[in-house]
């Protein structure tokens, strides 16, 4: 599963970004849900054939719909936008589905999240900086720009992946 709270920044995101990883190596069909087919080379002679099922889930009736699913893991983008049950109790019981377990069930079932800071109210602040679960593992990412105390931007030393970075703009 691939999931974001909306259908539109679900195609105008995230299966863009997709399509550009993947290039001719990836396809979808835009139905509900959008239904993306990966078909992709490993470097061992083996091929990678995954089906994603792009799924928008805004709110609580949403994530309902997602108990008769099965699936092997799930993505989430933009997390902070979508029901925190659907985080804690709906994909949970949903990964690690498929395949089932007489045909060599999930190898390594996964949910993966992604997200910007979020206020200390949020949810996710608290799951992340407070309860702190230990069958969860949150990790940050310095943030590619800072603004100094002068009010001026700069490339933060600590930032990671600026190869992927229009620097200039900033500088």
């Amino acid at each position: 599963a691939v999931i974001r709270s909306t259908y539109p920044p679900l195609r105008s995101s995230v299966v863009k970004t997709f399509e550009s990883w993947f290039k001719d190596k990836f396809s979808i069909t835009y139905n509900t849900p959008f239904v993306g087919r990966l078909v992709y080379p490993i470097t061992d002679g083996t091929t990678l054939n995954m089906e994603l099922m792009f799924i928008a889930v805004e709110d609580d009736t949403a994530a309902d719909k997602l108990r008769s699913w099965e699936f092997t893991g799930a993505y989430v983008n933009e997390c902070h936008e979508i029901p925190e049950y659907l985080i804690k109790t709906i994909l949970p019981e949903r990964t690690d589905r498929y395949p089932a377990v007489k045909d060599g069930g999930v190898l390594e079932p996964v949910i993966i999240c992604d997200y910007n800071a979020v206020p200390t109210d949020h949810w996710l602040y608290k799951l992340a900086e407070e309860e702190k679960p230990e069958n969860m593992a949150f990790y940050r990412q310095p943030p590619a720009i800072i603004r100094t105390p002068e009010g001026v931007y700069k490339v933060n030393p600590e930032a990671e992946n600026l190869e992927f970075l229009s620097v200039d703009y900033y500088l």
